[in-house]
């Protein structure tokens, strides 16, 4: 208990030493849109977003609980990850593997948890979906024998399967391989009927966790909206499910370098399952089910983000811990132990020289500068605007409304649903201008990057209702931002332009034109 204390202290203490880091992209999203919601607005309807629920839910719990500021996203992180240290454990003593098992999976999973280059620190969904699906995992690996169906645990096994798929649709993927595996070899004195029906049961559970989802958006009116952006809008600008499947068999998408500090562990569980298969083949079989449904989760959404390769990491950390016990109890020198302290110094190696990096550096090292500059746009926009003022953004960065704490103007917060290539785009500009025309807010924020006055830019005036719209309507505001990142524009006749203009930074002829 003692160690398994000290590894949680490191988790927490791993995750304040980038407690400061800005806050990504997707991270900010939830948290914006479970902000919007707690205020009364609906999801897909008020707030396009084409993933299903349960990640805003989270966001929005743990608003509730901890406040909308940068200690909920620590807070969820590290509570995430401690979930996951947990069932890394359970996991790992799991059969014959013991204490030593769970204690060597508890450390890998500490070690690795947080990694840098795939975003594991922050909390994304696919921090969520790890540690849904490692307890499921645990409760498979766990299962007693008799010729009965443990229907509580059948019951635990199937809400977390359901849970995991509505952080994203790729949750349904390690159910489908664990079922498989659970079917092909059954727990001992299990029927593979009796299976079967168990299997059932938990897609059962499944399609009820899916009914009611979709039962909420008939209520709220929002099917058509979350169809628009769920199917048609991603639709659109994927390859298709079956490309993306071809295409991860490359191998630079296979196995990226930026995996390849799992290469260790990989290799533990594999020479573990090789010298313990006899007498633990439906473990085995399990694990090898979720090394497998790892890569396809990674590749289904055809994008190849880093962070989409998190869902390695409990598979590495489990396989360690159960190949460093198997190797202890077969070989005469305590071979696993060795090998184990091998793996953990190559680790460690790995991992320790990040953490001497400020957290801002985190940020510059995965993102570039953009972060980095967003959290002090902030800070302008709170400059500038009163506090029941709104601004908004034609771009990316969402964190703006984070920081800042206001409303979001507009149902298409982002700019995506204008600029990614779908059939939608005219639809979604339009609704825009619609929300822009109706909040009128103070501030309009380009980044230079999307600039439509810039000789080499790929956004043009004429391709945008919402910047045909804007020209017109805001002037550029004489500010400098020390990034060089962003433009502010203030809206003609309103109350930012009459301070700046009594402030002198507009001069007063200037209002005429």
């Amino acid at each position: 208990m003692g160690i398994l204390v000290l590894l949680a202290i490191l988790i927490v203490a791993g995750r304040l030493r980038t407690f400061h880091e800005p806050v990504e992209r997707d991270i900010a999203s939830y948290a914006v849109l479970a902000h919007e919601i707690l205020n009364g607005k609906s999801l897909y309807r008020d707030l396009w977003e084409f993933k299903p629920p349960a990640v805003h839910v989270t966001y929005a719990l743990a608003e509730i609980l901890f406040g909308y500021r940068s200690l909920q996203v620590y807070l969820l992180g590290t509570i995430a990850a401690l979930i996951g240290l947990a069932g890394a454990y359970r996991a790992g003593s799991a059969f014959g593997f013991g204490r030593q098992g769970g204690l060597w999976a508890a450390t890998f999973w500490t070690i690795i948890s947080g990694d840098l280059l795939l975003q594991a620190n922050q909390p994304n969904t696919e921090v969520f979906i790890n540690a849904t699906v490692l307890w499921a995992f645990v409760l498979l690996a766990r299962y007693s024998p008799g010729p009965r169906i443990r229907w509580g645990r059948a019951i635990g096994i199937g809400l977390l399967f359901a849970w995991a798929s509505l952080y994203k649709q790729v949750g349904v993927v390690p159910a489908a391989f664990l079922s498989m595996a659970h079917l092909i070899l059954p727990p001992s004195g299990r029927s593979r009927k009796s299976v079967l029906v168990e299997v059932a049961f938990w897609a059962g559970i499944g399609a009820a966790a899916w009914a009611v989802f979709f039962g909420y958006l008939l209520a709220s009116g929002s099917l058509d909206a979350y169809y628009r952006a769920a199917v048609v809008f991603t639709r659109d600008y994927s390859s298709g499910l079956l490309a993306n499947l071809l295409e991860g068999l490359n191998p630079r998408r296979l196995g990226p370098r930026m995996l390849w500090f799992l290469l260790p562990l990989g290799a533990l569980g594999v020479t573990g399952a090789v010298a313990s298969w006899r007498r633990g083949a439906r473990l085995w079989t399990l694990w090898f089910a979720w090394v497998f449904a790892a890569p396809v989760m990674a590749c289904l959404p055809g994008h190849w983000y880093a962070h989409y390769y998190q869902f390695w990491l409990p598979v590495a950390a489990v396989g360690g811990g159960w190949g460093v016990a198997t190797l202890n109890q077969t070989g005469r020198f305590r071979l696993g132990s060795l090998l184990g302290a091998t793996a953990l110094l190559v680790l460690l190696a790995y991992q320790l020289p990040r953490y001497r990096l400020p957290a801002e550096e985190w940020s510059v090292r995965k993102y570039g500068a953009i972060l980095v500059a967003t959290r002090d746009a902030a800070k302008t926009v709170d400059r500038l605007l009163e506090e029941d003022e709104t601004f908004y953004e034609f771009g990316a960065e969402i964190s703006l409304y984070f920081y800042t704490n206001r409303p979001v103007p507009t149902r298409n917060f982002h700019f995506y649903p204008l600029v990614m290539p779908s059939r939608l785009n005219e639809m979604y500009d339009a609704q825009t201008v619609e929300d822009l025309e109706e909040t009128k807010p103070e501030l309009f924020i380009i980044p230079e990057e999307f600039s439509p006055w810039r000789p080499d830019g790929w956004v043009r005036v004429e391709s945008y209702r919402t910047l045909q719209w804007f020209g017109p309507r805001y002037r550029p505001i004489p500010i400098e931002d020390p990034h060089g990142i962003f433009r502010y524009y203030a809206r003609r006749g309103g109350n930012l332009e009459n301070r700046l203009t009594r402030q002198g930074i507009f001069k007063p002829e200037e209002r005429k034109g």
